[in-house]
């Protein structure tokens, strides 16, 4: 809708001066009515933003936030999370990295940097009650961390991996 609205209105001003410079006579009440026609759908659009913004304002109130930031070739990031407060925020910086994120939780926060080349998490938990507050940071190559369910001990878990070729299994229950 959005799209029509500023096509039309760029149509209208781009045939608007080729009418004008046409005629060579001409009452300002064809003019008056082409800026009454103009100044309606700028309002509608307008209303349009407007409704937008609220929309936007309502996710944002709902507390929950997922920022992902992707520098270089080929990362990817699949993250579904279920909470009532949440805020993750995945950085790769490099190529070929992959996190996968699968949380249910009440109240989450996690962290993910991986920086490097061909580095690897995954992250699985169904539900936990507890706040689950995780950090998982990835300094090097080839690095792999894969982390399934969550409980009281790992509720505040942080891994910072760096190097070359390792591997961290984490199984809670």
């Amino acid at each position: 809708m959005i799209i029509k609205v500023k096509i039309f209105l760029f149509l209208m001003f781009l045939s608007s001066p080729v009418v004008l410079n046409a005629q060579e006579d001409f009452d300002n009440k064809s003019l008056d009515g082409v800026s009454l026609m103009t100044k309606e759908l700028l309002i509608r659009n307008n209303k349009v933003n407007v409704e937008n913004s609220q929309s936007t304002n309502q996710f944002l109130q709902n507390n929950n936030l997922v920022q992902i930031q992707q520098i270089g070739n080929y990362n990817y990031s699949n993250v579904y999370v279920r909470s009532y407060a949440a805020e993750v925020q995945l950085n790769q910086n490099g190529d070929n990295n992959f996190a996968n994120v699968y949380r249910n939780a009440y109240i989450i926060n996690e962290n993910i940097s991986q920086t490097g080349n061909n580095n690897f998490i995954s992250d699985f938990s169904v539900y936990s009650a507890e706040p689950v507050n995780t950090t998982f940071n990835q300094y090097g190559n080839n690095l792999t961390i894969i982390n399934n369910g969550s409980n009281s001990i790992s509720k505040n878990l942080q891994i910072n991996q760096t190097g070359n070729s390792g591997t961290v299994y984490i199984y809670n229950r």
